[in-house]
């Protein structure tokens, strides 16, 4: 029987795969894996970010007091607490101790400057009183005019034109003015008793 040619010729060489191209198709695989996998992970994070961020949104909704507009601190923990953004807790409980710190402060100055006027409204009651009554001469309530410009008590111009005005008086108008004075004296007397500082 005769031999035909074709069918030996037909059968292909055994072929051994390259493994550089081989190694290349792996590397292609994990790298679309992980690749997919840190897609998986960002979209989880934003995914737990956002319920975070709207539990503690819901967490300072339900803190705040309709009536007043305040917030409540220990509210606001509590509800953080239980939330899921509880690790925002030391964040959110430095910021209210931040908060409160500033109120005190605040409060601590309006109380010390109400305490200053009061003090110097004291003084200058107590000047004006020294001076009325022991000014029993014109020259010598100028005197304590000039006394109260440098202790602080009055301005210049206001203390020359009272000056003028006490020069220009008659030894009656003078002791009527003494007696208006003092009668302005124990008004304001009265009114700073009634803001005498709240501690």
């Amino acid at each position: 029987m005769a031999i035909n040619p074709s069918i030996a010729l037909g059968v292909r060489p055994m072929e051994v795969a390259n493994p550089l191209a081989q190694y290349g198709q792996i590397a292609a695989i994990q790298n679309a894996q992980n690749q997919n996998a840190l897609a998986q992970f960002q979209l989880g994070s934003a995914r737990r970010q956002e319920e975070s961020q709207n539990a503690l949104s819901q967490a300072y909704q339900q803190s705040i007091n309709p009536e007043t507009g305040q917030l409540d601190p220990k509210m606001l923990i509590s509800n953080v607490a239980r939330s899921k953004a509880a690790h925002l807790l030391p964040d959110i409980q430095g910021k209210l101790l931040e908060s409160q710190t500033k109120q005190a402060t605040l409060a601590k100055t309006t109380q010390e400057t109400e305490a200053g006027k009061f003090k110097l409204q004291q003084e200058k009651l107590s000047h004006g009183w020294k001076s009325m009554g022991e000014a029993s001469t014109p020259q010598a309530a100028i005197e304590r005019l000039q006394d109260g410009v440098k202790q602080g008590y009055f301005d210049e111009a206001t203390a020359a034109k009272e000056a003028q005005l006490i020069m220009s008086m008659t030894p009656d108008q003078y002791k009527q003015y003494r007696i208006q004075k003092v009668m302005g004296m124990l008004d304001a007397k009265d009114q700073l008793a009634a803001m005498l500082p709240k501690v």
